[in-house]
C-alpha cells in the first residue's frame, strides 16, 4: 500500500478542467486498492462548472480530505500570510499565501503518516511540496499539465518567447527545478517545458489524463448528434466551424444532423448562428455540472473539440479522456503541428482538420456524415491503452 500527499489547489470542489483531470485519477488511483490517499484542495473562486456536486458522486476514497478557501482580499490576514509566505518560502507572489495557510496542516499529517511521496498538481503547491521535501526529505513528484510560470504560455494564450522572465519567476523555476520526477499529460508539453526550464528528460514521465471504466454509447435518436462541449471563449473561435456548418447545410439542407454547443461562448456567437441561417440546427445549451456535462455527451455520437491557432498544439485538452471514457467519437479542430492531430494519426481521434482552413473543416463534416448514413461512424471511436485507468495506476505505483 503507497501513501500519498497529494497538493492538489484544483480538485475538489470541482469547478474547472483541472478539477476534472485531478478528481479523475484520483477516483482511478483510490479505486485500486494500492494507494492510500490524503488530499489538500482549495475552493477555486473562478467556476466553469456553476453547480458544485458532492465529493461522494466522484466515486474517489480518501483517507483524509481538507479543503482550504483562498482569502483574495487585502487585509491584515492576507498581509500577515504573504510576509509568512516570503518567510517560509523565500518569495511571495498572488495568490501564493494558500501554500502559507496549508502548509502546518501538511506538516502534521507528514509527521502522523509515513508517505511514499507527494504529488503536487498547480500552482501554488509546488511551494509547499518543495518545502516538504526539504525539511522532511520526502520524494516530490511535480504534475505540469500546462506551462508554468504563466509567462511562458506560448502565442495566442501568452507571449512567449518575447517576454521577460521576472525574478520571482526564476525563483519559481529554481524551485520546481527540485522535483525529483516530473509528469506532464503529452510528449509535445513536456518536450516544450523541459527546453524553457532546462529540465532532464531523464526525470520525466508522460503519463495522460484518465480514461475510467470506458463505456459503449446506445443511441436510438434517427439524428447524427455532434456536441461542441468546452471553453468557447477567446482564443477559441467557433467562427470558421459555424461557417463551414452553413456551408454543409446549404448542399444538404435535409441532412439529418443537429449540433448542440455547451459551455462557455462569445457574446456574438448567438447572433452569426441566426445570422448564417443555423438556427434551427444548432442549440446553445446553458452551463451546467461536469457530470451533467458527461451526460449530454453520451447523446451525441460525435464530439468536437475546437482549440486555438497555435504554431504547435502542445495541450491535450481535458476532454479528450473524458469523450474517449464516454464511447464519443472525437472530431479535433486544431492546429495541423500538435497533440491532436498526433492522436489523429494514431487512430484514436475519428475526425480531424486544421483549424484555420473552413475547407477543411467541410470536408471532413461531410465525411463524418457520410460514414454515419454508412452506419460505420462509431467503429471511429476508440480508445487509447495508455489513457486507461489500469495504464495510469501502474505508473504511479511504480514511481
Amino acid at each position: 500500500m503507497k501513501r500519498i500527499l497529494f497538493i492538489a489547489p484544483c480538485s475538489y470542489p470541482v469547478v474547472i478542467a483541472e478539477c476534472i483531470v485531478n478528481m479523475k485519477l484520483l477516483q482511478a488511483l483510490s479505486n485500486a486498492g494500492e494507494f492510500e490517499i490524503d488530499l489538500v484542495s482549495r475552493d477555486h473562486p473562478h467556476k466553469l462548472y456553476k453547480v458544485v456536486e458532492p465529493l461522494e458522486s466522484f466515486n474517489v476514497k480518501l483517507d483524509k480530505v481538507h479543503v482550504e478557501t483562498l482569502e483574495r482580499k487585502i487585509n491584515f490576514k492576507t498581509i500577515w500570510l504573504n510576509l509568512v509566505t516570503l518567510l517560509k518560502f523565500g518569495f511571495t507572489f498572488r495568490g501564493a499565501h494558500w501554500a502559507a495557510q496549508v502548509l502546518p496542516l501538511c506538516e502534521v499529517w507528514v509527521k502522523e503518516k509515513n508517505y511514499d511521496y507527494i504529488v503536487s498538481k498547480d500552482y501554488p503547491s509546488f511551494l509547499v511540496a518543495s518545502y516538504l521535501k526539504r525539511h522532511y526529505q520526502l520524494k516530490w513528484v511535480a504534475t505540469w499539465n500546462d506551462p508554468y510560470p504563466f509567462q511562458l504560455f506560448p502565442e495566442p494564450y501568452g507571449h512567449w518567447p518575447n517576454t521577460k522572465l521576472s525574478w520571482v519567476d526564476r525563483q519559481k523555476i529554481r524551485m520546481m527545478r527540485q522535483a525529483d520526477t516530473h509528469i506532464f499529460p503529452s510528449d509535445r508539453l513536456r518536450d516544450y517545458l523541459c527546453k524553457q526550464l532546462a529540465l532532464p528528460v531523464s526525470k520525466t514521465l508522460i503519463v495522460p489524463h484518465v480514461v475510467v471504466s470506458p463505456n459503449s454509447l446506445n443511441i436510438t435518436d434517427t439524428h447524427l448528434r455532434l456536441l461542441v462541449s468546452g471553453n468557447m471563449k477567446k482564443p477559441r473561435d467557433l467562427t470558421l466551424f459555424l461557417r463551414a456548418l452553413h456551408q454543409f447545410y446549404t448542399l444538404n439542407p435535409e441532412a439529418e444532423m443537429r449540433v448542440d454547443i455547451l459551455g462557455l461562448v462569445e457574446e456574438e456567437v448567438p447572433g452569426l448562428i441566426q445570422e448564417l441561417g443555423l438556427s434551427t440546427y444548432i442549440n446553445v445549451l446553458p452551463s451546467v455540472s461536469y457530470n451533467e456535462s458527461l451526460e449530454i455527451a453520451q447523446k451525441h455520437q460525435v464530439c468536437i473539440l475546437i482549440e486555438a491557432p497555435m504554431a504547435e498544439g502542445i495541450y491535450l485538452p481535458t476532454k479528450v479522456s473524458d469523450f474517449m471514457q464516454n464511447g464519443n467519437v472525437i472530431f479535433a479542430i486544431s492546429p495541423s503541428e500538435g497533440v491532436l492531430n498526433d492522436i489523429y494519426k494514431e487512430g484514436y481521434i475519428g475526425y480531424f482538420a486544421d483549424n484555420t482552413q473552413q475547407e477543411m473543416i467541410l470536408e471532413q463534416l461531410n465525411k463524418l456524415y457520410q460514414d454515419y448514413r454508412a452506419g460505420v461512424i462509431q467503429d471511429k471511436a476508440r480508445v487509447k491503452p495508455e489513457y486507461l485507468d489500469k495504464a495510469v495506476v501502474k505508473q504511479y505505483l511504480d514511481l
